[in-house]
């Protein structure tokens, strides 16, 4: 990848990709969200979405749905959207859930279908004991604002106990179902890939969260598909950055935790500075390689973090100890190495 260029009337600025064929090289124009050859969305919607009148009517649908009686709340599941009871003929033979209590709708990762589709929107969500583990950490480490690209459970966990962890919480997806469940304040329909902001006013709002925010106080949560350009997401972090450091007067690099496999530990390196790897094994409720239950080793996705990883303490009750050579916390199945160090598996 060597740019960004050209605007797709979807998804946002294309990537210029480098493709190699032997000794020859091509360039070419590429979605930026998708990872197969051709991009479906790209090709359904020729003219550029207007965003803003799409949340105009969620919002007044939400208001409407909310003051309806339990009895007549109902998801469909066919079209993942909340339904009016003027709507109800259209799906009566659609799945549906019915008496959608209001506790219920506030956690809308347990009403929409999870987007498995691996080169394109592939969303797997952590299972609840990581997401207890990292909210508790990131509380620990007296973070109060948090930036979640991707990461929809732990922003979900934070919005239903908003007193318990006294935590701010915004979330930029490219999931524009979250439209329905979640304020403009809260939601931001956004691109990782390329740094793209579907609505007029994305970015000003994502500034605002920002301006509101002590420096010091703030955490970004990266959970991104794992086939997808580590590159281009260093780039719109980079863009974040500069936009923080503009706000706060002064070099800033925001504190962060990014989710990818291990092996991939050399090209996170590569695009990322001051970054160490934990060794907390991250889970999934949605994924056959990623959860603890499927694998002998478990899940292969770790957290690569530029936080000081002495800060961080991992749970002795899922096999982790403190390591007073290394003075952090490892996997119990690793030993130190007095020769270079560190506790390595």
């Amino acid at each position: 990848m060597t740019s960004f260029f050209l605007d797709s009337p979807f998804l946002g600025p294309t990537l210029l990709l480098q493709l190699k064929y032997g000794a020859k090289t091509h360039k070419i124009y590429a979605c930026s969200a998708s990872r197969s050859n051709k991009c479906k969305i790209l090709a359904q919607h020729q003219n550029k979405i207007n965003y803003k009148n799409r949340r105009i009517i969620a919002i007044k649908r939400v208001r409407k749905f909310l003051k309806l009686k339990k009895s007549e709340r109902k998801f469909c599941i066919t079209c993942q959207i909340i339904l009016l009871p003027c709507e109800w003929e259209k799906h009566l033979n659609h799945n549906l859930i019915e008496n959608v209590c209001k506790s219920r709708f506030a956690r809308p990762t347990k009403l929409l279908s999870s987007k498995t589709i691996n080169n394109e929107e592939a969303q797997f969500l952590f299972d609840e004991t990581t997401v207890l583990f990292l909210i508790s950490t990131l509380s620990k480490l007296g973070f109060t604002r948090i930036i979640n690209l991707g990461c929809p459970s732990i922003h979900e966990m934070i919005q239903v106990n908003k007193q318990k962890y006294a935590m701010e919480s915004l979330l930029l997806d490219i999931d524009s179902r979250y439209c329905q469940f979640y304020t403009r304040r809260k939601f931001i329909l956004f691109n990782m890939f390329n740094g793209h902001f579907f609505e007029e006013d994305g970015q000003a709002r994502f500034e605002n969260f920002i301006q509101q925010s002590e420096a010091s106080k703030m955490c970004l949560l990266i959970d991104p598909p794992f086939g997808g350009l580590v590159q281009a997401i260093a780039k719109t972090i980079e863009t974040f950055n500069e936009k923080c450091s503009s706000i706060f007067n002064r070099n800033f690099e925001l504190p962060m935790m990014f989710f990818f496999p291990y092996f991939n530990e050399k090209i996170i390196r590569k695009y990322f500075n001051h970054i160490n790897m934990l060794d907390y094994k991250v889970n999934y409720i949605n994924h056959l390689k990623f959860c603890k239950f499927k694998t002998k080793f478990g899940s292969v996705v770790r957290i690569f973090t530029n936080i000081n990883s002495k800060l961080i303490e991992l749970p002795y009750q899922e096999g982790y100890r403190f390591c007073k050579d290394c003075q952090k916390y490892v996997s119990s199945q690793n030993q130190h190495c007095f020769k270079c160090g560190q506790c390595t598996s």
